[in-house]
């Protein structure tokens, strides 16, 4: 009887533990792959996710900016009557330093590889002791005169050549530099060229309304000719650097303003 009922056992025994294996190697591999569906998702999702803040100077509160702007998009569209929807709002004025690409909330941090906005309000704020120990938390004047294009797709006023435009080019080194190695920028800028942006054919893509049949619209040069060497009247103080929210801009206004640091010490 005691052998028989042995025998019963392991019978019995062996489906069990089988059971048991297959059961554990089945939630092993749900969860590696739910683990890997959610690297794969925050992934794409970080792939996905274009520049939505910037650093910036300001320059929409100078009036003989937005005015030399203004005039210069009125030539544009007479000569060329299909661009008008290609035109930057003059009330939005400024030189960008670099994008960034931020989540708006804090929450579930850990989970993103993509820092917060609170993260680099933080940072910004932090960069004032770097750029003192620079000797470039000092304002600084600039001039613009004549007209520059990327590829005839983006056209926009010049910086004049001095030591504005050189400091201001310090300022940039510097902010990216120390937004990279807090990781907030995933790679620094490969060359920076300051520009400010008079119009872009890409609006008149990204715009309600009827689009162009032919994506490879350019801006022709004949349409702004009298303006390539003009200057803009003035000198502009640059006591300001900015991080602006890219989205959410009303016709007329300026970028919702996220954070600033003052140059005068």
């Amino acid at each position: 009887m005691t052998l028989m009922r042995t025998v019963r056992l392991l019978s019995t025994s062996v489906p069990l533990r089988q059971l048991c294996q297959a059961t554990a190697a089945d939630m092993s591999h749900q969860q590696s792959s739910s683990g890997h569906r959610n690297r794969r998702n925050q992934s794409s999702t970080t792939r996905r996710q274009r520049p939505n803040y910037f650093l910036s100077v300001p320059l929409a509160h100078y009036d003989s900016i937005t005015s030399h702007i203004s005039k210069i998009q009125d030539e544009l569209i007479k000569a060329q009557p299909e661009l008008e929807g290609a035109l930057v709002d003059p009330a939005s004025a400024h030189v960008t330093l670099f994008v960034l690409t931020l989540n708006k909330s804090s929450e579930n941090q850990e989970e993103s590889e993509v820092a917060s906005v609170d993260d680099a309000v933080r940072c910004l704020k932090e960069s004032v002791s770097t750029l003192k120990a620079q000797s470039l938390l000092q304002t600084f004047n600039l001039r613009f005169k004549g007209l520059g294009t990327f590829s005839n797709k983006v056209l926009f006023v010049e910086p004049e050549m001095g030591d504005g435009l050189t400091t201001l080019q310090r300022v940039g080194e510097s902010l990216s530099e120390y937004f990279f190695t807090q990781g907030l920028l995933k790679e620094l800028p490969r060359e920076y060229n300051a520009h400010l942006t008079v119009a872009k054919t890409s609006n008149l893509f990204s715009r309600r309304g009827p689009r162009p049949t032919n994506r490879n619209v350019r801006i022709p040069e004949s349409s702004y000719e009298m303006y390539k060497e003009a200057p803009v009247q003035g000198e502009f103080v640059v006591d300001e650097i900015q991080l602006c929210q890219m989205q959410g801009r009303k016709h007329g206004s300026y970028y919702t303003v996220a954070a600033s640091i003052s140059l005068q010490e």
